[in-house]
């Protein structure tokens, strides 16, 4: 008896965005988050906050890197990083396909 050798279908993705939109979106969500949780951290935990041993442990090291300003430089390397990306999507990248909206929506 022979193998079935199966059958391929295609399908119609719909509607396409670039890759270029889709890489310019992605990288804007670092790019607006950490500053976010970095500058709104007592919006989003309150002041009075009671932390268990462990992390107190932990934040005894933070405390440091903040002493030091480690935290403002780490911060500022992480928006430099997505800036960049940005600007490589912007001005050296060519992209000749669009990428599904199925898939773009996945990503958000």
């Amino acid at each position: 008896m022979a193998p079935s050798l199966g059958v391929i279908a295609f399908k119609d993705l719909g509607p396409q965005f670039g890759y270029q939109a889709t890489f310019l979106v992605e990288y804007f969500g670092p790019i607006f988050i950490h500053p976010a949780f970095y500058f709104g951290a007592s919006l989003i935990h309150g002041a009075s906050f009671e932390h268990s041993q462990i992390q107190k442990y932990y934040f005894r090291s933070i405390i440091l890197l903040k002493l030091l300003g480690l935290d403002r430089v780490a911060l500022g390397m992480v928006l430099i990083h997505y800036i960049k990306r940005e600007l490589e999507t912007l001005f050296v990248h060519r992209f000749s396909h669009g990428t599904p909206l199925s898939l773009f929506v996945c990503l958000l």
